[in-house]
């Protein structure tokens, strides 16, 4: 899908609300195409994005790039937060976001963006869109020079390669692929890859293979739009009792238990 909710305010290219989440709550694992940006306004969330983590407390901005799988959960109590997902035309030509940004110029465009809103005076479609383009920017920016000071030392040069690889998994977890297809799509050594992405992230890459198509499964699965055979299928898995061993083993219950009919 293409956002989380369907925008209602066709005219305002956005969806903008304000969340709050209680102990105990989460917002389930899901994805969509467009970026998502979050401030959060009191607590902090674990903001969990693919294999990526991040904690967010007041006054700082948690970003989730589009495809990504991702949950929110509240930490040491109850949160609430700002939650923005632009249309195409408002993020377009901005590729890269950091994970979470302490900006105040960001901080201060994301309120802009929601007094407008809120206010509702003429033309405030238009204004909410402006600030929202020059927040996505800012952001953007944040990253782009960031990746741009990774790539001078070889430490960057690490982190770039295992996402890279992170990158490749996601956009064809669905096929059948090996480590050694990640290691030729990104021209490097089974070896050298398999050492640096432990050495980055603390798994291997198999094991963070299986847990995007794990996750994926089971969103699949929670959603009612396919079966357990079907969503093993269509995550990348080709022997259905290895995916239901897997299964079992990274949500400590059966794949048949996600199913809609049995969760009532």
């Amino acid at each position: 899908m293409s956002y989380e909710y369907f925008i209602t305010d066709r005219k305002l290219k956005m969806i903008f609300h304000h969340n709050e989440l209680n102990v105990g709550n989460e917002v389930p694992a899901h994805w969509h195409k467009n970026p998502e940006f979050l401030l959060m306004t009191k607590g902090a969330a674990s903001v969990q994005s693919d294999a990526v983590t991040v904690s967010a407390t007041v006054g700082e901005i948690a970003v989730i790039e589009g495809n990504r799988l991702h949950t929110i959960r509240p930490e040491n109590g109850d949160c609430t937060y700002f939650c923005m997902i632009p249309d195409d035309d408002l993020w377009s030509g901005c590729e890269f976001f950091p994970y979470l940004s302490n900006s105040q110029k960001a901080v201060r465009l994301f309120h802009a963006v929601s007094e407008e809103i809120a206010e509702k005076s003429p033309h405030y479609e238009a204004a909410a869109q402006g600030y929202a383009r020059a927040l996505i920017a800012l952001l953007s920016r944040e990253a782009t020079i960031g990746q741009e000071n990774a790539e001078k030392s070889g430490a960057g040069q690490k982190l770039l390669s295992v996402r890279a690889a992170v990158d490749y998994i996601y956009k064809h977890c669905e096929e059948p692929i090996t480590v050694s297809d990640i290691c030729n799509a990104i021209n490097l050594s089974k070896c050298y890859l398999c050492h640096i992405f432990k050495e980055v992230t603390g798994s291997t890459v198999l094991s963070h293979l299986n847990h995007v198509r794990l996750e994926k499964a089971m969103a699949l699965i929670k959603s009612g739009k396919a079966g357990v055979s079907e969503s093993a299928f269509l995550c990348g898995f080709r022997n259905l009792s290895y995916f239901s061993r897997a299964y079992k083993a990274f949500s400590g219950h059966s794949p048949n238990m996600d199913l809609p009919k049995n969760r009532k």
